[in-house]
């Protein structure tokens, strides 16, 4: 939906998760493949594309995603990796080299101007209700977790009154004070505490998982 948004003529997903394909077609994907069927490069003599792609998203840290982004890219791209291997990945730098390839890391955002730049998007018209799979209330904080833990879909998993958005790369994310605040005054404060903890707790066990393997 964001690269749709800011222009992309064509938005490719490839994805081996039947239900994620399906997301990513209603956020406005021109076409979502199962990679274990279908190359990217089969892709794009589809869609009549003949220097590649100009920019990637790598979301899963597998090894045979970075490859076949990298296969695919058009000379000057740039590829943007937010999935995280479980082991270390060989790649040929003499690729990254000869197409000028752009390779860059993210994890969690820039302070201020992400939020800025969604702002922008969103007053623009952006629209990510889609990507929305389930909705719980916040005394069912524990259940919505194990949903997104699962990884069956998307992993947006809303919690009401928008005190904690949960998914499977993005364990908690903390909103406006105000909503907080709402929240507070409906459901009171050993609630809303027993919600955050958990998801805290939820992020702490995913960052000493990562830290434990340098």
């Amino acid at each position: 939906a964001v690269a749709k948004h800011a222009g992309a003529r064509y938005v490719v997903v490839s994805e081996p998760n039947p239900v994620r394909r399906e997301i990513a077609l209603r956020m406005g994907a021109t076409v979502a493949v199962d990679p274990r069927e279908r190359d990217l490069a089969d892709v794009q003599r589809e869609l009549g594309m003949v220097e590649g792609f100009d920019v990637a998203l790598e979301m899963s840290g597998a090894s045979a995603a970075i490859r076949s982004a990298m296969d695919n890219m058009a000379h000057g791209g740039s590829i943007a990796i937010l999935g995280i291997p479980t082991a270390d990945i060989t790649l040929d730098v003499n690729e990254i080299v000869f197409k000028l390839l752009t390779i860059r890391g993210i994890y969690g955002r820039e302070m201020y101007e992400t939020w800025y730049k969604m702002t922008v998007m969103l007053q623009s018209g952006l629209d990510i209700r889609p990507a929305i799979t389930h909705r719980f209330g916040f005394r069912d904080h524990v259940a919505a977790f194990e949903t997104a833990r699962r990884g069956d879909h998307e992993g947006v998993v809303g919690l009401h009154h928008r005190v904690v958005v949960v998914a499977p790369e993005a364990p908690f994310h903390f909103l406006h004070a105000a909503d907080a605040a709402d929240l507070f005054q409906v459901a009171g404060r050993d609630q809303v505490v027993a919600a955050c903890h958990h998801a805290l707790q939820e992020y702490l066990g995913g960052v000493i998982q990562h830290a434990r393997r340098f």
